[in-house]
């Protein structure tokens, strides 16, 4: 099967991405390039512009910081991208055109609304459902579907006791998971009958999703702080989500140093 397509990147402001989203697509009109990506680091009000190879090609200012980041499915006329800040509700997904600027907000309406409760969205995604486009958002407890409109539409998810839900992303037919039990981490991705559980490497800290292509799913992961990988979890059908030794291999020659001298 050969290695992953891992791409290895750095943000110039010295943070780490907490969530990166495809630029795949965009018009001439747009700053970020077809092909390639863009991260976030949930600090500063920037969104980094990337090639497909991980080279940043230029950054955006933005109206506040953005903690996740990703597309609209299928619903051009809400914007292009999703975003969600800790600038502001918390409960409270923004939409953003192709220039990472804010033309809206939607506030997702769940039954509990108080922040301080263990049912504060964790993650936000887009996905297209039974012919209409929709809001994911991941809870610690739940993952539940909302319309363009706020309300919801469906609880996907309850957490079973003793888990808490970090990430969430749909991409087609794929359904994909990031949850912690007890202090590990975990990655399950369902498609079409099939369930795929794997372990998240100790040494490296998984910050989110990012959908790619038609069923594809790739993790935006950190590794001694600064350093960002994209690497893919689920492609043409196959769960590839590494063990902590073949992560080992895969980042040498990018960092320089094996993770058993972290």
């Amino acid at each position: 099967m050969g290695e992953p397509n891992v791409i290895a990147f750095r943000l110039p402001c010295g943070l780490p991405a907490v969530s990166a989203v495809r630029t795949d697509g965009e018009s001439g009109s747009c700053p970020a390039a077809s092909g390639g990506f863009a991260a976030v680091d949930g600090q500063t009000r920037t969104v980094w512009l990337f090639s497909a190879d991980g080279i940043l090609t230029g950054s955006v200012e933005t109206v506040r910081p953005y903690e996740t980041l990703s597309r609209v499915v299928s619903s051009p006329s809400a914007g292009t991208y999703l975003a969600s800040s800790r600038c502001g509700v918390r409960n409270r997904a923004y939409l953003l055109d192709c220039r990472f600027g804010e033309i809206g907000s939607i506030d997702l309406l769940t039954p509990t609304q108080d922040c301080g409760d263990a049912d504060c969205m964790s993650d936000l995604s887009s996905s297209y459902e039974n012919g209409e486009a929709r809001i994911d958002a991941a809870f610690r407890r739940t993952v539940r579907s909302f319309d363009y409109g706020g309300e919801q539409t469906e609880l996907l998810l309850r957490a079973e006791r003793g888990r808490v839900n970090l990430h969430y992303t749909a991409s087609g037919t794929a359904r994909a998971l990031h949850f912690r039990r007890d202090s590990t981490e975990f990655v399950n991705v369902a498609e079409l009958g099939a369930v795929y559980l794997g372990v998240v490497p100790p040494d490296l800290t998984l910050r989110g999703f990012l959908p790619s292509g038609a069923h594809d799913v790739y993790g935006l992961f950190g590794y001694r702080y600064l350093y960002n990988y994209l690497i893919p979890l689920y492609r043409n059908g196959v769960f590839l989500l590494p063990a902590n030794g073949e992560i080992d291999r895969i980042l040498q020659s990018f960092c320089g140093c094996p993770l058993s001298d972290a």
